[in-house]
C-alpha cells in the first residue's frame, strides 16, 4: 500500500547545517562517491558532515519504528543507487506515529561541541483527498548524545522537540506541494546527536539528507586577510590581519563579524601596502630592484630617480650613486646631483 501511495508524494530533502566543524561519518560507500549522477557542489560557506547520496543502501544505516503498532511505517523506495527515497504515506489512516532515525551525527570539532544545526528541508507532501482534511506537516526530533547508542537511538522517549521543528505546508492543498524550508536547531554542549523524522499522518517522502555547517570562508579583500571561521549564529567579531607587506591605516585594527549563514560583514579598519610594496591582485608585492615606493598606500613602484639606484627588493628609496647626493630637505622622489669637486 505504501508504494502505491508514496509516489503521490514527490520527495523530501532534509539538509542539516552545523556551526562548528566536525568530521563526516566514515561509513559511506566508495561507489556512491563515484556514482553516475553528479552530486551538486557545495558553496564555499558550507562544509558537509553527512550526505545520504554517499550511501548505497540507507536501510543498513537508518532505522524505522512503527510506534502506533499498526504495521505501517517508513519504507524505502527509489532507485537504491545512492538516491534512495524513504516514504510514509498513511494520511487516511488515523492515529499514525511513524519514526525514521538517522545514524549518529558527530557534532564535536576539535573538542568543542557544536552550538547549532540548521535543517534545510526540500520536500513534497501530497495534498488531502477532495473534500477531506489531513495532516500537512511532519516533525523533526533530536536525541543528543556524544556516544553511538544503537538501542537508545530508536527509543522515542530519548528524543526532544525544539523550536520551529514542525515542517509545514499550507492548509489542505489539493495536490503535491514542493517547498524548501530552513530550520535552525540549537544544540547543547554534548557533542553528538541523532535526528528523527516523525510522521503523524501525512504523505511524505525523504529523498536526500545532508548534514553540514556554515563557515565564513577564508578570503583576501582590500589587503585584509580573513580566516575561515565557523559561524555560530550570533555574529561574533573576528580580528582580521593585513596581508603580508601591508599595514593598518590609522590605529583601528581590522575587525569583522561572521554572519549566521557564513557571510562576512563589512570590516572596520583598513589596510594598505607598505612602502616598498605595491598592489598585485589584492596582495602586496615587493618593488623589484631599480624601483622604489616611498609611502604607504596604493601607488605603484617607480623607477629610481636620476643618479640613484638600488639592488634589493622592497626598497622605499633609491640611494644616490657614488659622487651624487640629495640636497637637504629633498624627498625620496628627488633625483641626486653631482657632488662639487
Amino acid at each position: 500500500m505504501l508504494f502505491e501511495n508514496v509516489w503521490l508524494c514527490a520527495f523530501i530533502q532534509i539538509v542539516f547545517f552545523a556551526t562548528l566543524q566536525a568530521q563526516a561519518p566514515g561509513d559511506g560507500s566508495s561507489f556512491c562517491q563515484n556514482a553516475l549522477f553528479t552530486k551538486p557542489p557545495y558553496p564555499n560557506n558550507i562544509v558537509p558532515l553527512m550526505d545520504s547520496y554517499d550511501y548505497s543502501d540507507l536501510r543498513t544505516t537508518w532505522n524505522t519504528r512503527d510506534v502506533d503498532g499498526d504495521m505501517r511505517t517508513w519504507t524505502q523506495a527509489g532507485d537504491k543507487s545512492c538516491r534512495q527515497v524513504f516514504g510514509s504515506c498513511y494520511n487516511l489512516a488515523p492515529g499514525q506515529n511513524n519514526w525514521l532515525f538517522t545514524q549518529h551525527i558527530n557534532t564535536t570539532v576539535n573538542g568543542v561541541a557544536l552550538s547549532q544545526v540548521v535543517v534545510r528541508v526540500n520536500f513534497s507532501l501530497n495534498g488531502c483527498p477532495t473534500g477531506g482534511s489531513c495532516q500537512q506537516s511532519f516533525l523533526l526530533q533530536m536525541y543528543q548524545t556524544q556516544n553511538i547508542d544503537p538501542s537508545g537511538s530508536t527509543n522515542t522517549s530519548n528524543y526532544a522537540a525544539f523550536a520551529n521543528n514542525r515542517v509545514t505546508v499550507g492548509s489542505n492543498p489539493s495536490g503535491t506541494v514542493v517547498d524548501t524550508q530552513d530550520i535552525t536547531v540549537p544544540l547543547g554542549a554534548i557533542g553528538g546527536m541523532y535526528l528523527a523524522a516523525q510522521d503523524t499522518g501525512t504523505c511524505v517522502s525523504i529523498a536526500h539528507l545532508t548534514v553540514f555547517y556554515y563557515v565564513c570562508p577564508q578570503q583576501v579583500v582590500n589587503f585584509i586577510s580573513y580566516p575561515m571561521v565557523v559561524s555560530n549564529g550570533n555574529g561574533g567579531i573576528t580580528q582580521l590581519a593585513c596581508v603580508s607587506g601591508a599595514s593598518m591605516v590609522g590605529v583601528q585594527a581590522p575587525l569583522a563579524t561572521c554572519g549566521s549563514q557564513g557571510v562576512w560583514g563589512a570590516p572596520t579598519g583598513t589596510c594598505s601596502c607598505n612602502p616598498g610594496y605595491t598592489n598585485v591582485d589584492q596582495t602586496c608585492q615587493t618593488c623589484p630592484p631599480g624601483t622604489y615606493k616611498s609611502a604607504q598606500g596604493s601607488s605603484v613602484c617607480l623607477p629610481c630617480p636620476s643618479n640613484s639606484n638600488n639592488s634589493v627588493n622592497g626598497s622605499s628609496q633609491c640611494p644616490c650613486l657614488q659622487g651624487y647626493y640629495r640636497p637637504a630637505g629633498s624627498g625620496a622622489d628627488s633625483g641626486c646631483i653631482a657632488t662639487r669637486p
